[in-house]
C-alpha cells in the first residue's frame, strides 16, 4: 500500500494510526541519541510487519551524533534502514531552515541535504520551527515538494500566556494561507508536536476539532511526549476530536521523557469506533529485542517514570537526556533541582519561545551559565542573535532588563525584519574537501556542510588520516554498566558497585 492510499484510509474510517518512533526519538530522549544502527537493524523485520503508519528513523539529533561520537555515517544508516523497511514509510525530523543543525544554513546546502534524504529513503519529512515562524518553513516545504517527500509540516507545541488554543488554530490557518500546507492533498499533513509532554487533553481537543472542521480532508497527526504523564489522555481527547495518527515507542523504551507506549496506545481505543490495526503478535519480539539494552542503558539518573514537574520547566524529552550529561560534565550534577527552579523563569523572561531545538538549547544554556556565574557574565552569540530575531519572532515579550544586559539597549527590535539566510556554500565545502582528500561523493559534502567540525573528523579517520571518532565512554550506559566494563579488577567493580555507587544508588543522587 502506498503512502498516499495509507493517508486516504485514515481520513475515510475512524481507524487509528500508530507512527513508531523507537528508532529516533525514543533514544534520543533516554539515551543521549546512542542508539547504533547495528541495533536499530536488529529490531528487523518486525518493526517493519506491525504495521505501524510509520517508522520515525532519521533527523533530529541522529545525524551529527552518527558522525560525532558513533563513527557511522547517517547516510549510509538511512540507507541500511530503508533496504529492511518494505513494507513500511520511513519519516525524519526535519528542522526547518536549520536542516538537522542548529542554526539556519544556506539554500543550496538545505536543498542538497532533502534531495538526498529522500533519495536514501525518507518518505515523510515532518518539519518544524522552534519559533513557528513561517519564514523559517518556507523553503524546507518547497524543497520537500520538488523532492516527490511527504511534506508534514508541525507547530511546536507549548502552554503559556501566549500560546492558546487560538494561536495554534491561528498557525495551521496562516500555514493554508501562506501556501506551505495543501489540507486536500494526500501528500501533505499537519502535526501537533507536544515534545515537553505538556499538552493537556482539552486543550489539544479544541485545536483539533476547530481545524478538522474547516479542513476535512487534511491528516492531523499528535506527537506527545511522555513527560508528565499526560499523553495516553491527551492522544485520546485528540483521536476523539478527529486526529488521525498518534506517535509512540515500543514500551521497554517507552515512558519518562519518551514517548508512550504503542502497546498501551494500541489498546487505548478498545470499544470505541477508533480500530487500532496493529500486529500485536509481534509487539512482544519487538519489546524483547530492546529489554537488555533498555536495561544497560537508560541513564539512571534521568529516569524518573513522571516528572510532573515538566509542566513547570517544560523542557522537551529529546533535550532531557543530553542537558543531564552536559549539567554534570559543567560541574552542576548537584544543583540540577536550582537549574530546574530558574529554567521557567528564564524561559519567561526571553518571550516563552516553544522549548525545542535550537531554541531549548538557548535557554538551557543561558539558565545553566546564570545557576554557574550569577546573572552577570558574557552571554553566548546564540542568545544574542535570538534576542536580535536571527531565530524568528518570539511570541512574547522579552524582559526589557535582560535585553538591556544581552544586546546593550532596550529599544524596540524589528522582529518582522527580512530573515537573513547564509549564502551558497557547497561548492567551497566541495573544494576544501578535495584539497585534502576527503571527497569521495556529494554525501560528504552535505555531511562537511552541515557540520563541518563533527564531519571532518570522521572523514578523515574514513580516509585513515586520523583516529576513530567513537566517544570511549558512551553516556547512555548506566552507570552499573560503565563500572563493569571499566572497572580495573573485580574488586574494584565490586566496592563501586555495592558501596553506594552501583544502578540503584544512581536514582537518589
Amino acid at each position: 500500500m502506498s503512502l498516499a492510499e495509507r493517508v486516504e484510509r485514515l481520513l475515510g474510517t475512524p481507524e487509528v494510526g500508530i507512527a513508531d518512533t523507537t528508532l529516533r526519538d525514543a533514544h534520543q530522549s533516554l539515551w543521549a541519541t546512542r542508539m547504533t544502527n547495528k541495533m536499530a537493524l536488529g529490531a528487523f523485520p518486525e518493526i517493519d510487519d506491525a504495521g505501524f503508519f510509520s517508522l520515525e528513523v532519521w533527523g533530529g539529533a541522529t545525524f551529527d551524533t552518527a558522525l560525532r561520537f558513533l563513527a557511522e555515517d547517517p547516510w549510509e544508516n538511512l540507507e541500511r534502514l530503508k533496504e529492511r523497511a518494505r513494507n513500511t514509510p520511513l519519516q525524519m525530523l526535519l528542522r526547518g531552515q536549520n536542516g538537522v543543525g542548529y542554526g539556519k544554513i544556506p539554500n543550496d546546502v538545505l536543498r542538497a541535504f532533502i534531495r538526498e534524504a529522500r533519495r536514501a529513503g525518507v518518505d515523510i519529512f515532518r518539519t518544524f520551527d522552534a519559533m513557528n515562524d513561517l519564514r523559517n518553513l518556507e523553503n524546507a516545504v518547497r524543497f520537500v515538494r520538488e523532492a516527490g517527500g511527504h511534506n508534514q509540516v508541525c507547530v511546536s507545541y507549548t502552554e503559556s500566556p501566549v500560546h492558546t488554543p487560538e494561536y495554534f488554530i491561528g498557525f495551521v490557518e496562516s500555514l493554508v494561507e501562506h501556501g506551505l500546507l495543501d489540507p486536500t492533498s494526500p501528500d501533505e499533513s499537519f502535526c501537533i508536536k507536544d515534545m515537553a509532554g505538556v499538552a493537556k487533553p482539552g486543550n489539544v481537543a479544541r485545536v483539533i476539532r476547530a481545524v478538522r472542521a474547516k479542513y476535512s480532508r487534511l491528516l492531523i497527526q499528535v506527537h506527545c511526549h511522555y513527560s508528565s504523564g499526560l499523553a495516553p489522555a491527551t492522544c485520546f481527547a485528540a483521536v476523539e476530536a478527529g486526529a488521525n495518527i498518534i506517535d509512540g515507542t515500543i514500551s521497554t523504551m517507552s515512558q519518562s521523557t519518551s514517548l508512550p507506549a504503542v502497546e498501551t496506545l494500541a489498546e487505548l481505543f478498545g470499544g470505541t469506533p477508533h480500530e487500532v490495526r496493529l500486529r500485536k503478535d509481534l509487539l512482544p519480539d519487538i519489546r524483547d529485542y530492546f529489554l537488555p539494552y533498555a536495561e544497560q542503558r537508560h541513564l539512571a539518573h534521568s529516569r524518573v517514570p513522571v516528572d510532573v514537574s515538566v509542566l513547570e520547566h517544560k523542557i522537551p524529552g529529546g533535550m532531557w537526556s543530553n542537558y543531564i550529561v552536559q549539567l554534570s560534565d559543567m560541574g552542576l550534577n548537584g544543583r540540577i533541582a536550582e537549574v530546574l527552579k530558574l529554567f521557567p523563569v528564564v524561559w519567561e523572561k526571553l518571550g516563552y519561545p516553544p522549548l525545542v531545538t535550537p531554541t531549548s538549547q538557548i535557554v538551557g544554556v543561558e539558565t545553566a551559565l546564570t545557576v554557574m556565574r550569577g546573572a552577570d557574565y558574557h552571554r553566548s552569540k546564540q542568545l544574542v542573535d535570538y534576542i536580535n530575531g536571527s531565530y524568528g519572532k518570539p511570541m512574547g515579550k522579552i524582559d526589557p532588563g535582560l535585553q538591556r544586559k544581552i544586546v546593550g539597549h532596550g529599544d524596540p527590535i524589528d522582529y518582522d525584519a527580512p530573515m537573513e539566510i547564509p549564502p551558497d556554500s557547497l561548492e567551497q565545502c566541495r573544494a576544501e574537501l578535495k584539497e585534502q582528500g576527503l571527497l569521495q561523493s556529494d554525501r560528504d559534502v552535505i555531511s562537511y556542510a552541515l557540520y563541518p567540525g563533527q564531519a571532518l573528523p570522521f572523514l578523515r579517520w574514513r580516509a585513515g588520516q586520523g583516529p576513530n571518532p567513537r566517544e570511549e565512554s558512551d553516556p547512555s550506559l548506566g552507570e552499573a554498566e560503565l563500572l563493569r566494563r571499566d572497572a580495573a579488577s573485580v574488586e574494584e567493580s565490586y566496592r563501586m558497585l555495592f558501596s553506594g555507587r552501583g544502578a540503584g544508588s544512581a536514582y537518589m543522587d
